[in-house]
């Protein structure tokens, strides 16, 4: 239930929408009152995050690979929370897969995104720059 003068959940996530689009001129879509998705060039990747982070979406709580095989892609998803808004949003992005390195996010959740990246680098090979330790985690020397 919202409180008089609150915008309604599905409001706040229209909203974030557009103030993504109109600083970052990206694209996304809603699904449902709590979940937003959009997709960034790797580039924007870091600039979109720190900015998302300044609105509210300080905790990161996942970070995936999806191989793309028959593209010769990575997709990388980081899945951010909003406790304010209570807001999930996922941010995508697409790298080479033979040539697998994109910016780290560790200066934007250095709480989390250590563990996420290490993992990630271990089982896909993804180069996260500027994360100074990408030591495997589960592997067995095998």
């Amino acid at each position: 239930m919202a409180v008089k003068g609150e915008p309604k959940q599905k409001e706040k996530g229209s909203d974030i929408l557009e103030k993504i689009n109109q600083k970052f001129n990206i694209k996304g879509e809603q699904k449902g009152n709590q979940r937003i998705w959009v997709s960034v060039d790797k580039e924007k990747l870091v600039k979109v995050c720190n900015w998302v982070k300044d609105q509210g979406f300080v905790h990161m709580s996942a970070i995936s690979v999806t191989d793309w095989l028959d593209e010769g892609t990575y997709e990388i998803v980081y899945l951010v929370w909003s406790y304010t808004d209570k807001i999930l949003l996922g941010i995508k992005t697409r790298i080479d897969r033979d040539n697998p390195i994109i910016d780290s996010v560790l200066p934007v959740w250095k709480e989390s995104a250590q563990i996420h990246e290490r993992e990630l680098h271990e089982l896909y090979g993804v180069v996260f720059e500027g994360n100074p330790d990408l030591a495997p985690l589960f592997l067995e020397d095998w």
